[in-house]
């Protein structure tokens, strides 16, 4: 489900390993950024549609949801 919607999963092996997970997550909470979307066909017809998202810079790594659903009229 995490990879589904963009998100991350953290397993910490044991209890004391939970604070270095939320050091990640924290780290990443700070790098986040909002992007908009607009096609320039777009249909309202409750299709999916696919989203494929990358950085041109091959250092860093994009994480977004696989697509979305198109609204129904």
């Amino acid at each position: 489900m995490a990879e589904s919607t963009g998100g991350r999963v953290f397993f910490p092996p044991s209890v004391e390993e939970m604070s270095n997970s939320f050091k990640e997550i924290e780290e990443e909470l700070r790098s986040q950024y909002a992007l908009t979307y607009t096609p320039a066909d777009f249909k309202e017809d409750g299709a999916f549609r696919s989203i494929y998202l990358y950085c041109t810079d091959r250092r860093y790594q994009a994480r977004a949801k696989k697509g979305y659903f198109a609204p129904k009229p």
